[in-house]
């Protein structure tokens, strides 16, 4: 994808409305759910982001999001559908359609960035991941084949 405006980095929510843009994980978070998005839906999301109020035209989006790929019209109308079900029911007018020509996003509010507590949201993740608790029972002299063998049998003592 081309560069955009500037935006923040990739440890950074966006804030739009009531829907908060996760960059690290491509999740888009409404207060009734959320969505992780595929890259290129994800890139076209970032391209209104970074330009709400502008007229995007279909020519414009296939060189920003597909760039030197070879793809159908149909695969931008299915994207722009995609994220719109992605925003949910009382957001996807935020998308407007200009026939024949391509799409302006106009959200209700302004775009602004919040950093994300990276420390505190990685602890988070890590808590719940079985190799995090696996590997705390390693111990850090034994060669890897006895480490291997010592968090198997932990996991048999359970």
């Amino acid at each position: 994808m081309t560069a955009l405006s500037p935006m923040p980095g990739d440890g950074a929510i966006l804030v739009v409305g009531d829907v908060r843009i996760d960059l690290r994980y491509r999740r888009v978070m409404r207060p009734d759910g959320h969505a992780e998005l595929p890259q290129r839906m994800f890139d076209l999301l970032l391209v209104f982001l970074a330009e709400p109020g502008v007229l995007h035209t279909r020519d414009t989006l296939f060189e920003r999001v597909w760039t030197g790929v070879v793809v159908e019209d149909s695969n931008l109308s299915q994207s722009v559908w995609m994220l719109r079900k992605a925003l949910g029911e009382p957001r996807k007018h935020w998308i407007r359609t200009v026939s024949k020509r391509g799409y302006v996003f106009e959200p209700p509010t302004p775009v602004r960035a919040e950093p994300v507590p990276a420390l505190q949201a990685d602890a988070e993740e890590a808590r719940d991941e079985p190799a995090a608790a696996q590997a705390a029972h390693m111990r850090p002299d034994a060669p890897i084949a006895e480490a291997a063998d010592d968090t198997a049998d932990d996991m048999a003592d359970v």
